[in-house]
């Protein structure tokens, strides 16, 4: 994910950190999802979102909410626990009564996760300037939320040299940079 430092890209002159993510704008759009369309990331994102999600926090270090702070050393595992407790409820059809509180729970996860990137990347939100572009991360959670969670992690590494794993704790392979 990188640190802090910004660094002059040799494409365009666009300024990244010193991993290569782009710092003021995505590395793809919202719509670019489908060019990962045959990569476990796409069908990650579109079938079980809740996993990514996990995987984007646990890069970024936030806690099970989306936010810095707190226990931060296995967001993942637990985002992915609380998922499949709910998939168990799913099964066994008792989710009804649990379905708006997880649909919830996800939608502010993304949002925060996505103001965290943005935050992070110095990114300007799309649309709405508002609330610090909270408005605007709730609807792209809201509306788009696989979307949202293909292209945030699309935007901290280079795909060509460290392939998505969808089964691990960052989405990275163990050779990938932190």
């Amino acid at each position: 994910v990188g640190g802090a430092v910004a660094v002059q890209s040799s494409l365009g002159g666009a300024q990244t950190d010193e991993l290569g993510a782009p710092r003021r704008r995505w590395r793809g759009g919202m719509c670019d999802c489908l060019g990962v369309f045959c990569n476990g990331l796409f069908w990650q994102g579109w079938c079980c979102n809740p996993f990514l999600l996990g995987q984007l926090a646990q890069r970024m270090n936030l806690n099970v909410c989306g936010s810095p702070g707190g226990n931060t050393s296995n967001t993942c595992s637990s985002i992915s626990v609380l998922f499949c407790v709910y998939l168990a409820f799913w099964l066994i059809g008792l989710s009804a009564c649990l379905w708006p509180f997880m649909f919830v729970y996800v939608i502010i996860l993304a949002m925060n996760i996505r103001l965290n990137y943005r935050k992070k990347y110095e990114i300007a939100p799309s649309c709405f300037e508002c609330c610090d572009g909270m408005l605007d991360d709730f609807c792209c959670a809201l509306f788009c939320e696989c979307c949202v969670g293909i292209q945030m992690a699309r935007h901290t590494h280079d795909e060509r040299q460290y392939p998505y794993q969808c089964c691990s704790e960052t989405g990275l392979t163990s050779n990938a940079p932190a």
